[in-house]
């Protein structure tokens, strides 16, 4: 059964027609039940009363989120509530491209209220398209055209996948081309502040997307930057990690060092450029005493390198470990750098769902609650048990499971 989702906005004041359109929907899910389809509709009556107890706006949002099809109906007034409702769809529409948001004014005759004119003037900015109704005849005859067309354009149970190559969509490294799919974070607005200000040690587990996060935000600020990807080096001690940082400075900046020139501030300082970002990624080593010797000489030559030089080149490390347990004196590096979590993805990863969801055109609602458990709040896994499930073509509960377990027992 395919549950349409729809959400009804809108003030005390239009209580007779959210009754009446209840009434039609009830009448429609009469006619559609047979062809296995099923309109859920949730409205400010229902949710005032089983939210009484604990009752706030951020439980409406919630639904909000999770609704395929966003109403809004205006009269006389548009209230401080209905308003964020609104803008509370929009921002999730421009996140995963749902919920369709569709907005209606009753004719009125008499003076509104200025709140409806400084709503539509919103609308018209967003070039948001209204409607306008005279009586709920008007209203249903509207909407049910909506709702009809959002139910033809629903595939079958079998996975229904648009030619959208899966591997833009499911994507490892981060390119321009793949940020429609990409899921921007707090965590994001964060780098980008904090990089303005000093340099940023980003720490969380294998497959958290720090690799990611950064090249995605350097790219999309268009901050010249080095990538010193420490992954492949076998690294036995801290002049394998410098001496790997000086190679790749110099093939990066065509800087060629003098004979016996193993200062790396001195080969930063011949760099030229305003604007530069160091990143240092994948710094792990299985012996932490020999970890924390490898962080101690990056935070040495940061703390070296911000005195000596004001140009405005900054460093971006990203580890494994928590700095914490890696770094002696984390009071001292607090002075040089933000450090960042990458590990929350606990409520990040829903919207990373509904994003794959969505691009490639395929139904996982009634296997959404597994795949996220199993993911373990993590993108890669995540993205690992989406591409299984595409490959394999069944979308069904149990077909779903077993893609899942497949790929637990391959990369967890």
């Amino acid at each position: 059964m395919n549950k349409i989702k729809i959400f009804l906005a809108s003030s005390n004041e239009l209580i007779e027609d959210r009754k009446e359109f209840e009434i039609r929907i009830n009448r429609k899910n009469k006619i559609i039940s047979d062809s296995g389809h099923f309109v859920h509709l949730e409205n400010w009556e229902d949710l005032s009363t089983k939210m009484s107890k604990t009752r706030s706006q951020d439980e409406y949002n919630e639904k909000i989120r999770s609704c395929n099809i966003f109403v809004l109906l205006g009269y006389s007034k548009i209230g401080m509530y209905t308003e964020e409702e609104f803008d509370v769809a929009l921002k999730h529409f421009k996140n995963v491209s749902t919920p369709q948001i569709h907005t209606y004014f009753k004719e009125i005759k008499t003076k509104t209220d200025p709140s409806i004119d400084k709503f539509k003037a919103k609308l018209n900015d967003l070039k948001h398209f209204y409607a306008s109704y005279t009586n709920i005849e008007s209203l249903w005859n509207q909407l049910n055209s909506e709702i009809d067309l959002f139910i033809s354009n629903i595939g079958s149970t079998s996975a229904n996948v648009k030619e959208v190559d899966y591997n833009k969509v499911l994507f490892n490294n981060y390119s321009k081309d793949v940020e429609p799919y990409y899921l921007e974070r707090t965590i994001d607005c964060t780098f980008n502040d904090s990089l303005r200000i000093e340099n940023v040690w980003i720490f969380g587990k294998s497959g958290s997307g720090k690799t990611t996060l950064i090249n995605r935000n350097l790219k999309n600020n268009d901050i010249e930057y080095c990538y010193c990807d420490l992954s492949p080096t076998n690294i036995n001690s801290t002049e394998d990690v410098l001496n790997d940082i000086l190679c790749t400075i110099e093939d990066k900046f065509n800087i060629n060092r003098e004979d016996n020139e193993k200062n790396i501030t001195n080969i930063l300082c011949k760099v030229s450029s305003k604007e530069i970002v160091i990143v240092i990624d994948e710094l792990s080593v299985e012996d932490n005493t020999l970890l924390q010797k490898i962080s101690e000489s990056l935070i040495n030559l940061v703390v070296f390198y911000s005195n000596k030089n004001s140009n405005e080149l900054k460093f971006v490390v990203s580890t494994i470990s928590t700095p914490k347990t890696i770094i002696k004196n984390i009071s001292k590096a607090g002075n040089y750098f933000q450090f960042l979590c990458c590990d929350d993805w606990k409520n990040d990863n829903i919207l990373l769902l509904e994003i794959i969801s969505n691009a490639q055109k395929i139904n996982l609602d009634s296997s959404k609650d597994l795949i996220l458990s199993k993911s373990q709040n993590s993108p890669r896994i995540l993205k690992a048990i989406i591409k299984k499930i595409i490959i394999e073509k069944k979308l069904d509960s149990n077909s779903v499971k077993v893609a899942i377990e497949k790929v637990i027992s391959e990369i967890v």
